[in-house]
């Protein structure tokens, strides 16, 4: 199981998650969603990418990796591989493609979703396009997106959060 920095779990993360061939946070496809990842699929499809094979470049769907969960890690080295090619093949042009700085969503989150499909893996998500509040209490979870990890009242809320913690479970005095 991989998770971002800004992923906290208050409790035990649930067991389909667990135990899922794979699982991510949730799908992204909306039209919120477009605008980030549109740019990069018209580039990709001008040029061909080895990936191009594994992904249906007309159709957005990717998966948010804030969590990633996989037991059955026979498409890792490929996704790594062609990650690597991406980035290799592309890197002279990244400065010139619209949303400079979001190519790490193309070879992360819209290829690992291209090669979950084409490869027919079972996926399991928290939410389907979106982990709202009641889901993320519910699982005990929260993902501190963009630029709600800056703002001081989300701050005190988590360090409040997790100092309520520290006293339930008897953590250590070096938890501040």
């Amino acid at each position: 199981m991989h998770q971002d920095f800004d992923v906290i779990w208050f409790k035990k993360p649930i067991p389909k998650i667990l135990n899922a061939q794979a699982a991510f946070q949730n799908k992204e496809s909306n039209t919120h969603c477009q605008g980030f990842y549109k740019p990069l699929m018209d580039d990709a499809k001008k040029k061909q990418y080895k990936l191009n094979k594994y992904c249906d470049l007309d159709v957005l769907g990717a998966y948010n990796c804030g969590i990633i969960v996989f037991n059955d890690l026979s498409i890792i080295e490929h996704w790594y591989e062609l990650a690597i090619d991406y980035i290799n093949t592309n890197a002279k042009w990244f400065n010139r493609i619209r949303n400079i700085g979001l190519q790490p969503i193309f070879f992360e989150q819209l290829l690992i979703y291209n090669l979950c499909e084409y490869y027919n893996f079972k996926v399991e998500m928290l939410g389907d396009e979106w982990v709202g509040e009641e889901k993320s209490v519910e699982y005990g979870y929260t993902h501190l997106i963009a630029q709600s990890k800056r703002k001081k009242r989300i701050e005190g809320l988590v360090g409040k959060k997790l100092k309520s913690l520290k006293t339930f479970y008897g953590l250590g005095a070096d938890l501040k």
